[in-house]
């Protein structure tokens, strides 16, 4: 767990100085949009070594991989770039959508951005969840219902 958290401030220092460079040469625009970028990159490749890696096994093996293991690698780096991504670029990015607004209307923005819209997402997301298992959990105990028989 250490190792994990020292590799997460290494990125973020990194980011955070080449984060200026970014800003700077394509604006919080482009910058915003490095997080969502590096989660999807990464959680492609995740999925597709939990999901499709048996056909890599041999190519893995010869690097004394697993394809569970290297996905658990991939996993890890998903957690430290979108971290690193996450706290060097787009919080100061969101803040930075503020800044031109009034003070009332930054404040008003504010709460509607970071507690209404955060918290229907969380309701909204749990249920979502919810009802999906519920899904994942009937189409299964139908297809192990007609397997058994």
């Amino acid at each position: 767990m250490g190792d994990f958290s020292t590799a997460t401030g290494i990125a973020t220092f990194t980011m955070m100085l080449l984060g200026r460079f970014i800003l700077r040469k394509f604006g919080w625009g482009v910058a915003a949009m490095i997080t969502p970028t590096v989660l999807l990159l990464t959680g492609v490749g995740f999925f597709s070594l939990i999901l499709f890696g048996q056909p890599l096994t041999p190519m893995l093996a010869t690097m004394g991989m697993t394809p569970l293991l290297a996905a658990v690698y991939v996993g890890a780096m998903q957690n430290i770039f979108s971290k690193s991504a996450k706290y060097s670029l787009f919080d100061p990015c969101k803040e930075m959508a503020y800044i031109p607004l009034e003070e009332d209307m930054k404040v008003c923005s504010l709460f509607h951005v970071q507690f209404l819209a955060i918290i229907w997402c969380k309701v909204l997301l749990t249920n979502f969840c919810i009802h999906f298992l519920m899904f994942c959990s009937l189409v299964y105990g139908y297809y192990m219902l007609i397997k058994f028989v």
